[in-house]
């Protein structure tokens, strides 16, 4: 997936990078303006607050979109995918006793809502 990324991001075409560059161009011009009434930010109302921080972070989200182009995007979001369903990061445990008791922190959708849970026991083999 990471290979395929890379590809659609070497195999872009010039109109595409034309285009993109275009669009980046309008997205930093109204980022530009947005910037400019952040200053007066506290002078906001609470939902003229609520919307400059949506549009900015909206603008954050095409931005982003602009400069990907659509094959490194849809690689992304299958490595995304493939992140939540599968992968562990992380492991603890602890024992009491002969009880070995843990956690284990994977994708999102394995275990319950990432998590899962360790439990075991323990027998001394010698030496």
């Amino acid at each position: 997936m990471k290979q395929k990324m890379t590809q659609s991001m070497m195999n872009r075409s010039a109109t595409e990078q034309q285009q993109s560059q275009a669009r980046l161009k309008e997205i930093q011009a109204e980022m530009a303006q947005l910037q400019s009434k952040m200053k007066d930010y506290n002078k906001l109302s609470a939902d003229e607050q609520k919307a400059l921080m949506a549009r900015i972070q909206e603008l954050g989200n095409q931005m982003r979109a602009a400069m990907l182009p659509p094959g490194a995007a849809q690689a992304e979001q299958e490595m995304e995918k493939k992140n939540q369903e599968f992968g562990c990061t992380g492991m603890s445990f602890s024992l009491k006793g002969n009880a070995l008791e843990g956690t284990m922190a994977c994708g999102e959708k394995v275990g319950q809502r990432g998590h899962l849970a360790l439990k075991g026991a323990t027998k001394y083999l010698g030496l």
